[in-house]
């Protein structure tokens, strides 16, 4: 089962809106895009919490790594992140997300609802609904 299109704009939008900017916008939304155009292109998206885990752990990788367009316009659409400075800040940023994520998830397991929405806040800011 391959990932559709519009589960990909989806979840590309989620990140794009939230995560990104609550995190200082490090990356541009292009790269961020093509960034999880790459991560999951050949993952399912069986739900959305375990697929922006996903995204997370890898891109942790990856970002160290030249992210091509897919059009094949610019084979590192990343360049701008060009010292090891700038290129720790996002992965630094990345883990923590990835370990909130996981976090998340753990507490989604355990039935404690509360915690588990706290730690997507903590990723997506106020575009995360509060707990009720």
């Amino acid at each position: 089962m391959s990932t559709s299109v519009e589960q990909i704009s989806s979840l590309y939008t989620t990140f794009a809106m939230a995560s990104n900017k609550e995190n200082g916008s490090l990356l541009t939304s292009f790269h961020l895009e093509c960034l999880i155009l790459q991560v999951m292109k050949y993952q399912s998206i069986v739900d959305f919490p375990s697929a922006v885990r996903y995204v997370f752990q890898q891109a942790r990788r990856a970002i160290r790594y030249a992210v091509a367009d897919p059009a094949g316009y610019n084979y590192n659409v990343g360049a701008y992140l060009n010292t090891r400075n700038k290129r720790e800040e996002v992965k630094s940023h990345l883990e923590s997300a990835y370990l909130r994520a996981r976090k998340a998830e753990e507490y989604v397991a355990k039935e404690k609802m509360e915690e588990a929405y706290s730690n997507w806040q903590l990723i997506f800011g106020t575009y995360f609904p509060a707990y009720d």
